[in-house]
């Protein structure tokens, strides 16, 4: 081996300990990046609760001087885990004017009617979907008259012609 080769040899090992540190400082500087633009909210405080069961055993007779005891010692709000599923309590009008005011927060739990094949149309879809099926439906229902009269007393008419046409 001549001098030029093992110059040549430690040049390279320069470079592959160049580059690994390159790549490790461009993967830190992404995840920095990626940090910093998704900042997440913490979620309401809580009590933690068992693995798969969360806090429902822990509840008692009395679910609900449970929840008050919450409401008096975390706020308005705060969240459980109720048989692995995680929940928010709101306690207050304001928050809950508020949460309902919020599309994000509007839409059904996911998997809440996969028992029927296609869904149950009105009742089974959310978002921009769900807004335009219930514009269509209460437009609709308005045009049949809905909106003049009680629909209880419209509908009792409705059946009553149609049985008295029957005989």
């Amino acid at each position: 081996m001549n001098l030029v080769d093992l110059q040549r040899g430690k040049l390279m090992d320069n470079l592959h300990v160049f580059s690994i540190f390159l790549g490790c400082f461009v993967v830190l500087l992404s995840l920095y990046w990626w940090y910093r633009q998704h900042k997440y909210k913490l979620p309401p405080a809580g009590p933690w609760g068992l693995p798969f069961v969360g806090y429902l055993p822990f509840l008692g007779q009395q679910p609900f001087k449970t929840l008050i005891h919450f409401t008096k010692k975390l706020g308005n709000i705060y969240s459980l885990n109720l048989g692995g599923a995680y929940t928010v309590v709101l306690n207050d009008f304001e928050s809950v004017k508020e949460a309902f005011n919020n599309p994000a927060i509007q839409d059904r739990p996911p998997n809440l009617f996969d028992f029927h094949p296609d869904g149950l149309g009105l009742a089974g879809n959310n978002g921009m979907e769900w807004i335009e099926q219930r514009r269509y439906a209460m437009k609709t229902l308005k045009d049949a008259g809905m909106a003049k009269v009680p629909w209880e007393s419209n509908l009792e008419v409705r059946l009553f012609f149609n049985n008295v046409s029957n005989f």
